[in-house]
């Protein structure tokens, strides 16, 4: 049996967008003039396309205001975590199934300037990193030593080509 290369899983702003073309059907739909019946299922399929995207939009926004997992980036020589960003991953699933295009997505959307080097990218669960801080042992080792806080790690490439994810 031939292995998918293929995800089944999808991040919120993945399924945001595909709400997006949908819309953009519909709209498209209603400038060809349908008839009565056609006009109403596509005002209605727009509708509740809008409606998704509203619902995907507030459980990002709370999510993010108490995030469960958080983003590390960490200079992978001297092993300090250099920034922590909230996500809004709900699952410990999802943080592994999904993991480079959820890094790659807050690299964008935090706007965050790498320098030329080897980084290490580290998907945590927030309590329990928020307990190791609170012990001075937040570097990158003892983030791998416990197997409670460390959920999936990436090493982040970034060269004057742009960014790779090993």
């Amino acid at each position: 049996m031939a292995e998918k290369n293929e995800r089944l899983w999808l991040t919120i702003d993945e399924r945001y967008n595909c709400f997006q073309e949908l819309i953009a059907k519909c709209e498209e739909g209603l400038k060809n003039n349908p008839s009565a019946e056609d006009r109403k299922l596509l005002e209605d399929n727009k509708a509740q396309n809008e409606h998704n995207i509203c619902l995907l939009n507030s459980l990002k926004d709370r999510l993010l205001q108490s995030p469960k997992f958080l983003f590390l980036i960490a200079n992978q020589y001297d092993c300090k975590v250099l920034l922590s960003i909230p996500t809004y991953i709900e699952t410990q699933d999802e943080a592994k199934f999904l993991t480079e295009a959820l890094m790659r997505k807050y690299l964008e959307d935090n706007n965050i300037p790498l320098d030329c080097g080897s980084y290490v990218g580290i998907i945590v669960r927030k309590a329990f990193y928020d307990k190791l801080r609170k012990t001075e042992q937040s570097d990158v080792q003892s983030i791998f030593k416990d197997n409670n806080v460390h959920v999936i790690s990436k090493e982040i490439i970034v060269s004057g080509e742009g960014i790779s994810f090993i």
